[in-house]
């Protein structure tokens, strides 16, 4: 009888790990532009969701359009996009997808997205952990390693660490003195600089006194570069006018002021469960701790 038991129980763990459901890989292969009208989207073609944002695709998974509705869906491996037309129904596939029914059409080329996105959510579980104690009471002041700016996206920026503190950002000992604010962060356009690496350092100042310091580099972009960045957003804003894709782009290229803005015009109006931890990689990259341990606290409460 024990035998029996021990056997049965094999038998069930090997339905349990071989279930498409409990299999599904640990990587996207496609993502999902949320577009427009009616969007359904199954795990298993058995229990249908509504899709009320962008999210990531496996293999099995299926998005259904209805009468009035349509979406775009981007691939790892392509440089171009798909859409999924009216009254269609697709499954994913690992390289490609299988219509079920009604039709589909390939979009413009784009360059690559999804490579970027699955590289960054095979690791981005990192971000979504607490890195510092909160029984510390020093002032902790951060910058980030570095920063891309340029003509279109000039703003330096860093965490505010006190409503009671004003700051002074110095560049190439030029100095300008920074107001007190209740934001959350600091931010400061730039204007008026050539391409070339600058240092820059931020003092944190109660009243005239300086309570801490920070120092840090930034790149500001030839027009080369920046005309190529703003190509890439121009065929991004073709796929998709949110700001996910866009803030990616810019933390690709080492914008991560332009990110953190992009990112947060993405999030404005819903949590987006799913997509929360590349926020929070940016907060922690500009060296924004405190902000980033309380979205964290967040984005673990509803894990």
């Amino acid at each position: 009888m024990k035998r029996l038991r021990i056997r049965c129980f094999l038998v069930l763990f090997l339905c349990l790990i071989q279930s498409p459901s409990i299999a599904r890989p640990s990587e996207p292969v496609a993502m999902l532009m949320k577009g427009n009208g009616t969007i359904l989207f199954s795990r298993d073609g058995l229990q249908w969701d509504a899709v009320d944002r962008n999210m990531f695709l496996f293999p099995g998974n299926q998005v259904k359009t209805g009468h009035d509705s349509r979406c775009k869906l981007i691939f790892e491996d392509r440089d171009f996009s798909k859409c999924i037309e009216s009254n269609s129904q697709i499954v994913i596939q690992h390289e490609d997808i299988k219509v079920l029914s009604g039709n589909v059409s390939d979009k413009d080329k784009i360059f690559d997205i999804m490579g970027n996105l699955k590289r960054k959510f095979a690791t981005i579980q990192k971000y979504t952990t607490v890195m510092r104690s909160s029984q510390k009471k020093d002032i902790i002041f951060h910058l980030p390693p570095s920063l891309s700016l340029c003509d279109e996206y000039p703003a330096l920026a860093w965490e505010n660490v006190g409503s009671q503190y004003n700051y002074q950002l110095t560049i190439n000992n030029k100095s300008i003195t920074i107001p007190k604010s209740n934001k959350p962060f600091i931010r400061y356009q730039l204007k008026n600089i050539e391409p070339g690496l600058y240092d820059y350092s931020v003092y944190v100042l109660e009243g005239t006194h300086v309570l801490t310091k920070a120092s840090s580099q930034f790149h500001w972009l030839t027009q080369e570069d920046a005309q190529a960045l703003l190509e890439k957003e121009k065929k991004i804003r073709s796929v998709s006018k949110q700001g996910f894709l866009l803030g990616n782009l810019m933390d690709e290229g080492g914008l991560k002021v332009a990110a953190l803005d992009h990112y947060l015009n993405f999030f404005d109006n819903e949590y987006h469960f799913e997509m929360r931890p590349f926020l929070i990689k940016v907060y922690k990259e500009l060296g924004m701790i405190a902000i980033a341990d309380k979205e964290i606290m967040e984005f673990n409460k509803r894990r």
